[in-house]
């Protein structure tokens, strides 16, 4: 698809100019995100939502709800709260939108934090040990 999108792009304007290369070089703006759009969000976006979909169809999402409802009230947040929780895993934007869900401000106060703190992009993830061992542990 890349090609693609360079060839026409290159058809009305070369990729030797400064607009061409911002454009559709190896780190242009169009290029890159076609490149992430289709390529990365767009995989991982389909199978966490469609995964989320089949929980809510079959009813485990509710079941989940009441399970971890005495747990979450030992911090004092309701069941309903796990949804942005289980959404904190595939992305922590979506996450905190979803917060509207919970019924009071004192609810979404609390959750929040859990989101900066608790969830990490998935991209940091595999970094994030290499930070941990420090400078001297790089060979």
């Amino acid at each position: 698809m890349g090609t693609w999108i360079r060839s026409v792009v290159t058809h009305f304007i070369p990729l030797t100019s400064w607009l061409g290369t911002l454009l559709v070089g190896e780190f242009g703006v169009i290029s890159m995100t076609v490149t992430y759009l289709f390529f990365l969000l767009l995989r991982l976006l389909l199978h966490f939502y469609l995964s989320l979909s089949l929980m809510e169809d079959s009813g485990y999402l509710p079941r989940l709800a009441t399970l971890v409802d005495r747990s979450l009230n030992a911090i004092g947040l309701n069941g309903g709260a796990v949804i942005p929780l289980i959404l904190g895993f595939g992305c922590v934007t979506m996450a905190n939108i979803t917060t509207r869900l919970l019924g009071s401000e004192r609810e979404k106060l609390l959750q929040r934090p859990f989101f900066s703190l608790l969830f990490h992009v998935r991209h940091r993830l595999p970094l994030l040990p290499r930070c941990w061992q420090g400078p001297d542990s790089v060979q």
